[in-house]
């Protein structure tokens, strides 16, 4: 897996995906084409008309994801077995293609 670099993170598609214990779990999708976006808010249980929509400008977006993850592990192992806390995945899909995964 190639390193993050600011110049190409053109971010194509992003899946996220949180689930807990005692709640529904989270769900974020965002798609991009051109210079805008579509960032699509969810929990499991919501139907296709409760889903929170919402258009933004790609670049920005960029921007702030590459700010959030560039210091991220890929993946976060523990010592100890933990049966209550949060599990997360995060998968980026770059528009040359290149794809990250977090977890």
């Amino acid at each position: 897996m190639r390193e993050l670099n600011k110049d190409n993170f053109e971010i194509k598609f992003l899946n996220f995906k949180e689930t807990n214990f005692d709640s529904p779990g989270l769900k974020v999708l965002y798609e991009s084409s051109d210079d805008s976006g579509t960032i699509v808010l969810s929990t499991y249980t919501q139907e296709d008309n409760q889903k929170k929509k919402k258009n933004i400008i790609a670049g920005d977006f960029n921007i702030k994801v590459y700010q959030l993850i560039k210091t991220w592990k890929k993946k976060y192992n523990l010592d100890s077995d933990i049966c209550d806390g949060v599990i997360w995945n995060l998968k980026i899909e770059l528009k040359d293609n290149t794809i990250y995964k977090f977890s």
